[in-house]
C-alpha cells in the first residue's frame, strides 16, 4: 500500500472510487473546482497502481474540515481509514491548522469509532443533513502542537 498526494488529473480516479458506492461523493466538476482553490487536499492510499482510498479536505487559515473518508469495500478493515487520517493530520499540522471538523452520518458508527480512535469528539449534530433527510454528527479535534 501506498499513500500519495492526488491532483486535479487525479479526479477521474477519485470519481471512478467514489463509484464503488459512496453514495455522498462529489461530482468530477465539484472536485475539479475544489483542487482550484488550492486550499484543498486529496491524499490517497493504493494498492498497486490502483486507488482503493481516499480523504479529502479543505482548509482556512486555522481550521480544516474533512470532506471525505472513503475505502473500496475488500478494502474495508485493514487499517486504512486510520492511515489516511494520520497522513492528512501530518501535512495539516505543518500548515499550523489548529482545529479539524468533520460530519459523519448519524447512522454510520463504524466512521464514528474510527474518528473517535484519532482522537475527534462528538461536538453537535445538524438534522436533514443529507439528501435522504440523515442527521449528521459534527465531530472535531484539536491539533496539539
Amino acid at each position: 500500500m501506498k499513500l500519495s498526494w492526488l491532483e486535479i488529473k487525479d479526479t477521474q480516479k477519485i470519481i471512478n472510487l467514489y463509484g464503488d458506492g459512496f453514495a455522498d461523493g462529489w461530482s468530477k466538476k465539484m472536485l475539479e473546482e475544489a483542487f482550484l482553490t488550492k486550499r484543498f487536499l486529496a491524499l490517497g492510499i493504493s494498492d498497486e497502481n490502483e486507488l482503493v482510498g481516499v480523504i479529502t479536505c479543505s482548509t482556512t487559515l486555522f481550521d480544516a474540515d474533512i470532506e471525505s473518508v472513503y475505502v473500496k469495500k475488500e478494502f474495508r478493515k485493514q487499517g486504512l481509514g486510520g492511515l489516511l487520517i494520520d497522513g492528512l493530520e501530518k501535512e495539516l499540522k505543518d500548515k499550523n491548522i489548529e482545529k479539524i471538523f468533520l460530519e459523519v452520518r448519524k447512522s454510520n458508527l463504524p466512521a464514528q469509532n474510527l474518528y473517535i480512535k484519532h482522537g475527534f469528539d462528538k461536538i453537535s449534530e445538524r438534522k436533514n443533513y443529507y439528501s435522504d433527510g440523515e442527521d449528521a454528527v459534527i465531530m472535531a479535534k484539536e491539533m496539539s502542537r
